[in-house]
Parts: C-alpha cells; sequence; structure tokens
C-alpha cells in the first residue's frame, strides 16, 4: 500500500507539469467600434472631407451617439468639414458644404436572425 500511495505521490505532481498553465485570455467588448487604424496601412490616405463612414450609432432616453470614422461625435458637432444634425437608430444626417447626407449601416433587414 505505501509503495502505491509513493507512486501516485510521485506521478501526480509529473503528470500536472506537463499540463501547459492556463493563461487567461484578455476578453474584447463585441460592440467596441473598430478601430480603422489597425488595418489601413500607413501610406492609406485618411478620411477625407468627402467621405464618411458611419460606424456605429447609440441612441438612449438620455444620448444620442455616433461614430463616424472611428470618432465619436453627438449632435451639433463637426467631423472631417460636416456637422452632425441628427443621429437615428440606422442613420445620421450631416451637413457637408453645400449638401446633406445620410449616412447609413447596413440596414435591419440585412440582420435580421434566421
Amino acid at each position: 500500500m505505501n509503495k502505491l500511495l509513493t507512486t501516485v505521490i510521485v506521478a501526480v505532481p509529473g503528470i500536472i507539469s506537463l499540463v501547459p498553465p492556463l493563461q487567461a485570455a484578455a476578453l474584447q467588448d463585441p460592440t467596441r467600434p473598430t478601430q480603422t487604424a489597425l488595418y489601413l496601412s500607413p501610406s492609406a490616405p485618411l478620411a477625407s472631407a468627402d467621405k464618411w463612414t458611419l460606424n456605429s450609432t447609440l441612441v438612449a432616453n438620455d444620448r444620442r451617439v455616433a461614430v463616424i470614422n472611428g470618432n465619436h461625435v453627438s449632435e451639433g458637432e463637426s467631423i472631417g468639414g460636416a456637422r452632425v444634425l441628427k443621429i437615428r437608430k440606422t442613420d445620421v444626417l450631416i451637413q457637408a458644404p453645400g449638401r446633406r447626407i445620410t449616412l447609413q449601416l447596413i440596414p435591419d433587414t440585412l440582420k435580421m436572425r434566421p
């Protein structure tokens, strides 16, 4: 019995040392907007005053925020030479010099689950 117990005591630490240590992976927020700087090459031009991309919107009772070209903006603020007029659930209305533009997210019909 003692020999069996000694074998188990010696074998268990040896087996445990073969298992790689568990490391906690950093969790990322899936609702966080993408960072365009991570996938644009350094030579790629930044968004010009004639190009805006709506990344996401947040519409709540107490605030409305949009992410355009990776930047957080609220109604009344400016981005790339345009003023943000209205933030809605799936689009943002901006006033660019001489024109109004509606930036749209992917339509809800495309995001429906099967």
